[in-house]
């Protein structure tokens, strides 16, 4: 019984408000992707858009990826690549 109340849980409430508010720091991207994937809610949406903020270092053009993260080592590598250039 336990773990199906915890599976009812919205851990990604306050974080969507912040997305949804127009908040697109690498940091509450990272979080609200792992909420959602903790809520067992798709994920999908939010890293697709993020992913396609960024550009092709060589070609310029915008990426395009239809990518399903499956754990957070990718948002890591994004959100530490993101505080470098700052």
């Amino acid at each position: 019984m336990g773990k199906f109340v915890l599976g009812k849980v919205d851990y990604s409430a306050d974080y969507a408000k912040q997305y949804e508010e127009g908040d697109r720091d690498p940091e509450l991207i990272l979080n609200y992707v792992k909420a959602l994937n903790k809520s067992n809610k798709s994920s999908s949406k939010v890293a697709n858009e993020y992913l396609r903020s960024f550009t092709h270092p060589i070609s310029g053009e915008k990426i395009d990826l239809e990518a399903k993260i499956p754990d957070e080592s990718l948002w890591n590598y994004f959100a530490e690549g993101l505080e470098q250039k700052a």
